[in-house]
């Protein structure tokens, strides 16, 4: 499977499918195969680019500081890689949507609209399907996490937003607890659409995928980045 280097640590990474790219960032603490049902559904129509965060899953464990621009720059060095210069759409989850928007803001040259979904779960399904997630990770890092987190602390793109202009989508699940965030979010971008799928927390891709996926596709095919 490949691996980039380009911004001098391993970043694991699962490639599926042609089109246009589809970069997929997962939540923590998982890896690539949150994904696992939006990369069955998208690579029919998108190259899909589901990659291990550093810290996590295959992706280098580093022990020393590190910031979320950091984090992003190995996302971009995973596009530079496959030889992606634009057209992209950026899919993440909690800390992954937080990249997501931070490279959607910072990079419109490549990405040319930003999906976000966040939040915990409360729902017994989102329990149950997270938690099986977890248990098979038994590569968790401790130090490594840390400089995570440490790089989460101290990251707010809240002044940026009012500026930001791409199309973007707000996913939160009915149960989320970042909903009342996502709301805000959406409030502060001006093309940003906000959807509540009912019955879901955290990982509502996972847990009701069926509605997850027909939102995603319609809102590409309204913003014309469906491919023909």
């Amino acid at each position: 499977m490949p691996v980039s280097r380009a911004n001098g640590l391993d970043i694991y990474y699962e490639k599926a499918g042609s089109g246009p790219p589809l970069v997929l960032i997962h939540a923590l603490p998982f890896d690539h195969n949150l994904w696992l049902y939006q990369v069955q559904r998208f690579s029919a129509h998108f190259t899909t680019l589901a990659m291990d965060l550093r810290g996590w899953g295959r992706s280098a464990k580093p022990h020393t500081p590190f910031s979320l621009a950091d984090m992003g720059n190995d996302i971009l060095g995973v596009l530079k890689d496959e030889g992606v210069s634009g057209g992209a759409v950026v899919l993440g989850c909690s800390i992954g949507s937080k990249l997501a928007l931070m490279l959607a803001c910072d990079r419109p040259d490549i990405f040319s609209a930003a999906i976000l979904v966040g939040g915990n779960s409360d729902t017994a399904i989102g329990r149950y399907l997270l938690n099986g997630f977890v248990e098979r990770d038994d590569a968790l890092d401790a130090d490594s996490i840390a400089q995570v987190f440490g790089a989460l602390t101290v990251s707010d793109l809240t002044d940026r937003l009012p500026a930001y202009k791409s199309p973007t989508l707000i996913v939160n699940g009915e149960f989320d607890n970042a909903l009342k965030g996502g709301t805000r979010t959406a409030s502060l971008i001006a093309q940003a659409e906000h959807t509540i799928i009912p019955g879901t927390g955290h990982c509502c891709f996972l847990e009701d995928p069926g509605s997850f996926d027909v939102l995603v596709s319609d809102f590409l095919k309204r913003n014309r980045l469906w491919p023909q």
